[in-house]
């Protein structure tokens, strides 16, 4: 790539309120992972039949292994990697240490989403935006150790604060440096949680739409780039689970996680026999079609089940509990969103450059989360990306030398 010049200023320097913010929201995201209380730490069954056991079979270099020393296809390696230096036999006392390591993923999700502020937003809305998309109620439940998605959300938010700079780059080097850390980070990403294959799909579409200062050539081959690096992550573990499973994928909870989302609407006009159909799906083309099929029978039926869909991964929780107080906390951020974006639309604004990937990066995701389960967990660890949106939009597109 031919070398060009910088497209815009470096981002200005911390105002001392903004270190103060900082410095507040990392120190209570730490103590609440180091002193939460025992029902926020509780521990789930991924922890106890997944992560830990695997964590342990590994780093005593076994394989990825359950209790019974049977190989794990269920969950992705990532997390039990990330954790195996921490972890113990006795599941409390691996929770125990696991706050530790909470409590300084806290502090780098802060860190890099200032990043992300400073470099996207006017001066001064750190202030607001970083407690408001890092302490809103329901993320808290995201510093207990035995989930993986603060790991997963800190991974997000560092290859974003990357692909934020690719229109910035000084010349063809930096941005080559910046789109393969990228794809490195979006592959560890989706060897946490499979929904970084969703990333992945935003990142580039993000890639397409900001890189402006490449041809539509160089932006593909970015793009090409992303996907590369974020596979080269992947290769053992996809050769590892074809040995296992003798299929390809990360994952053999993808089609139960499909089937058990797409059955919980029993109580909606043909809901009840999408839920029976929901049986015979053993693979996302079972699953196309039998949604294509009822679509030619009820189409009002199946659009009503689609728009309750799209909805519940911004308050829906697994256990059923909460919907009230999630609804009342979450939706209202989600119509911001859509006022702001109409708003700016209407206005033909200029929205400052980074912020359509980390849009693209946040739909992504909760496309993907409408197809299986469809909770907020999924969609949690870029909610922070919705509130810089938000703010991006509303602030009327001003550029870094402005702010």
């Amino acid at each position: 790539m031919a070398e060009v010049p910088s497209a815009a200023p470096a981002p200005r320097a911390y105002t001392r309120a903004e270190r103060r913010w900082i410095a507040a929201v990392a120190g209570v995201l730490f103590g609440i992972a180091l002193y939460g209380t025992d029902r926020l730490l509780a521990e789930p069954a991924d922890f106890l039949h997944g992560y830990q056991p695997g964590a342990l079979s590994l780093w005593r270099g076994e394989g990825y292994l359950d209790h019974q020393g049977q190989a794990i296809t269920h969950w992705p390696p990532g997390y039990s990697l990330l954790i195996a230096p921490w972890v113990a036999q006795d599941p409390l006392a691996s929770m125990v240490r696991l706050r530790w390591f909470s409590g300084v993923l806290g502090v780098l999700h802060t860190l890099l989403l200032a990043g992300l502020c400073r470099r996207l937003l006017r001066r001064k809305r750190l202030c607001w935006v970083l407690p408001c998309a890092l302490l809103w109620p329901p993320l808290l439940a995201l510093t207990n150790p035995a989930l993986s998605e603060q790991s997963f959300a800190v991974l997000a938010t560092a290859a974003a604060s990357l692909l934020v700079r690719l229109d910035n780059a000084q010349g063809g080097r930096q941005t080559l440096l910046l789109a393969m850390g990228a794809g490195l980070l979006l592959g560890a990403a989706t060897l946490v949680k499979t929904l970084g294959l969703a990333l992945l799909a935003g990142a580039c579409l993000g890639t397409l739409l900001e890189a402006r200062r490449w041809s539509r050539l160089q932006r593909l081959g970015l793009c090409g780039l992303l996907a590369l690096l974020a596979g080269l992550v992947l290769l053992p573990w996809l050769v590892a689970f074809w040995r296992l499973t003798g299929t390809p994928g990360l994952t053999t909870a993808g089609m139960e996680s499909a089937r058990d989302g797409w059955s919980r609407f029993e109580d909606y006009p043909q809901g009840g026999e999408l839920a029976r159909r929901t049986e015979a799906w053993h693979t996302p083309g079972d699953a196309a079609a039998g949604l294509l099929e009822l679509a030619s029978e009820h189409p009002a039926a199946l659009a009503r089940i689609l728009a309750v869909k799209l909805l519940r991964p911004w308050y829906a929780t697994d256990s059923g509990r909460y919907a009230l107080p999630m609804m009342a906390l979450n939706l209202p951020v989600l119509l911001l969103l859509l006022v702001a974006g109409v708003r700016h639309r209407l206005r033909r604004q200029r929205a400052p450059r980074g912020l359509w990937t980390l849009l693209a990066m946040l739909a992504a995701v909760w496309l993907a989360a409408c197809g299986v389960l469809s909770i907020f967990r999924y969609l949690a660890p870029l909610f922070p990306f919705a509130v810089v949106v938000i703010a991006g939009l509303l602030d009327g597109g001003a550029g870094v030398e402005e702010r």
